[in-house]
């Protein structure tokens, strides 16, 4: 599977308490001050493998997929990730994923998209 193609959830929480799923292409990383900034929020973190196991429990930790609905959390995904047609992602276990329609997964999700991941010091933004 290319890696580029391969979309990753994490897991945030703000200061407030306000949880989401931030999506990724699975070679970025996370910008946690943008994320500060999508949710405006003071502070935001990462969650704890041990809150993720909480959080979806018939999950492997790390393989949530980006379907807020399961665990009732909106969202957000990085621009970079409209690209292609198709994603790819964990699908609840490390050895199975799910390759879907790009757009049939805005369309079931309702995703927001905004700036969120840092590649090489540099948001997915500029490189287009």
């Amino acid at each position: 599977i290319d890696p580029h193609r391969f979309a990753k959830t994490i897991v945030v929480e703000s200061h407030d308490g306000r949880r989401a799923l931030m999506v990724l292409q699975a070679t970025e990383k996370l910008d946690v001050g943008l994320a500060r900034r999508v949710l405006a929020a003071e502070e935001v973190r990462l969650l704890s493998e041990a809150e993720l196991e909480r959080l979806a429990p018939d999950f492997a930790v790390g393989t949530l997929p980006p379907v807020g609905e399961l665990v009732g959390l909106p969202v957000y995904a990085d621009f970079s990730l409209r690209e292609d047609a198709e994603i790819t992602f964990h699908a609840g276990s490390h050895r199975v994923t799910a390759t879907v329609e790009r757009a049939a997964w805005e369309r079931a999700v309702g995703v927001a998209y905004a700036a969120l991941a840092v590649t090489a010091g540099e948001p997915a933004w500029a490189r287009s």
